[in-house]
């Protein structure tokens, strides 16, 4: 997953930032804001296009909106950094999958791929890999819950309400 992903996934937008999102030592890929400077992200977010521009901005941003914006403003400041529903659509799906790789929808800050255009500036989650799929006894549908950045988003009344509906559409 590339600029060349990217401009035939996102036709209308391809020339935005790719990030591959990795547990390569450090805190992870956890969407946890650390400032302003690559240097907090280097170590767990990769830039797979756009490198040569060496601009973050798009994801302190997004960081910071999830893990730092204040109570008041929060799901409007998320949501103008997130395709929400297509974020909660991804948990959903993974969780009903028994995806067991590591992921952000089982808490783990590892395996996945952000992608926010120019046009668009809100960031898509992508799947890393799926491999690991139907290999759970049980249902824990809120596996990811460990994370802040995905447990403060999930325990807003309305996102709450939304993510169980994905849940409950997937099952149908």
């Amino acid at each position: 997953i590339n600029d060349e992903f990217a401009k035939r996934q996102f036709p209308d937008d391809g020339n935005g930032n790719v990030y591959k999102c990795m547990r390569d030592g450090g805190p992870g890929a956890d969407l946890v804001y650390r400032g302003d400077a690559p240097s907090g992200y280097t170590q767990n977010y990769f830039k797979k296009s756009n490198s040569a521009k060496y601009d973050w901005s798009d994801l302190y941003d997004l960081t910071y909106q999830l893990t730092e914006s204040p109570d008041d403003t929060y799901l409007d400041d998320v949501q103008s950094r997130v395709h929400i529903e297509l974020w909660l659509k991804y948990l959903a799906l993974n969780e009903l999958l028994g995806n067991t790789e590591t992921t952000l929808a089982n808490g783990s800050p590892d395996d996945y791929y952000l992608y926010a255009g120019e046009v668009d500036p809100r960031f898509y989650l992508i799947q890393h890999d799926l491999d690991s799929i139907f290999q759970r006894n049980g249902v824990d549908i809120l596996r990811f819950w460990p994370l802040p950045s995905l447990a403060r988003l999930i325990s807003q009344p309305t996102m709450t309400l939304q993510y169980h509906r994905y849940l409950d559409e997937y099952m149908e």
